[in-house]
């Protein structure tokens, strides 16, 4: 009992100690971040404020949920948190959304630390597991994504525990039923964060696989899916509802393969550079569709639906004509 309450105090000073860094980091430099990445931010507060991410007359299936809520959630606590302390004279802060957010931010980033140290510290001993959950949440980079405010820092965080869960039951000996349900449904909250994760149960059956025998690695993928699907469901049922389609989380996949699938990254390039080909190539089809020839957000979540049809043919059309470039890509 005292060893476990040891273990949770130290994880709780290691969470407390690196979301102070990171918070006082994103204050100093507060007023160059918010709003540089996409419009994530933009939807939590617009949920917050009117209850849907939309800002027009089609329900909101362009952007994944997850990151627009945890946004929204801090919002209302912050008001609930003001609403109390109103009384006592304390006043609204001045750019309060901002100070929320990254204060969000710098507590996914302990929440980060906590869990690298949860995982590293029976392989290391407390110290150099502290310093290396410290040095990996506080690295310069996660701190650059942390002060865009996107889904990026979210996702990256769900990612990183959902896997160290996996990996600390399975060298625990092969997980059971209930870890691989349990491992299924953080799956599935990352997998509304950002739908790529969609695919995790493919690569669970391909490593159970190898580790196990095809019939205990069915048992184990069949427990991580229905995990996973318990939390994404909900979520699917909502979009048919909407929309009469069988959408898992968001309408980007017909867009996304058929960028990847138009033509190869260049040898010299990490990945296709996506200014000039949107404006070379997306906003050819933007207009087509939409009659628009200036491109707004606004416009394309309003015919997101339309959009990812045309997409769906084009890059059908791409993959008949040379498969190899999406696998090369």
């Amino acid at each position: 009992m005292h060893g476990t309450r040891r273990r949770l105090a130290a994880i709780l000073v290691v969470f407390a100690t690196v979301s102070g860094l990171a918070a006082a980091v994103l204050y100093q430099t507060r007023d160059r971040h918010l709003g540089v990445h996409e419009d994530h931010f933009d939807k939590g507060v617009l949920l917050h404020e009117t209850g849907s991410m939309s800002s027009g007359s089609q329900p909101m299936v362009f952007r994944a949920p997850g990151s627009p809520v945890l946004v929204a959630a801090a919002l209302s606590i912050r008001d609930g948190a003001l609403t109390l302390v109103r009384p006592f004279g304390v006043a609204a802060p001045e750019g309060g959304r901002l100070i929320t957010a990254l204060a969000v931010q710098a507590g996914l980033l302990g929440v980060l630390g906590a869990a690298i140290f949860w995982f590293a510290r029976p392989q290391t001993g407390a110290v150099i597991a502290a310093a290396g959950a410290a040095a990996v949440a506080c690295h310069p980079l996660l701190l650059i994504m942390a002060g865009h405010v996107s889904y990026e820092l979210l996702h990256t965080v769900l990612v990183t525990i959902a896997s160290l869960m996996l990996i600390r039951r399975v060298a625990d000996g092969e997980p059971g039923s209930a870890a691989m349900f349990g491992s299924g449904l953080v799956w599935g909250i990352t997998t509304l964060v950002k739908s790529v994760t969609l695919v995790a149960p493919a690569f669970i059956l391909l490593w159970a696989s190898l580790h196990y025998g095809v019939r205990r690695a069915a048992r184990a993928t069949a427990f991580f899916t229905a995990g996973l699907v318990l939390i994404v469901a909900p979520y699917t049922l909502r979009n048919y509802l909407v929309t009469d389609r069988f959408i898992p989380v968001n309408a980007q996949a017909a867009i996304a393969i058929w960028t990847t699938s138009f033509e190869r990254i260049p040898s010299d390039a990490n990945y296709l550079p996506w200014k000039p080909f949107f404006a070379s190539q997306v906003m050819k089809v933007y207009t087509d569709v939409t009659g628009a020839s200036e491109y707004k957000l606004a416009v394309f979540e309003e015919h997101v639906l339309e959009l990812e049809d045309r997409f769906r043919v084009l890059a059908a059309d791409n993959l008949r004509r040379d498969p190899t470039v999406y696998g090369y890509n």
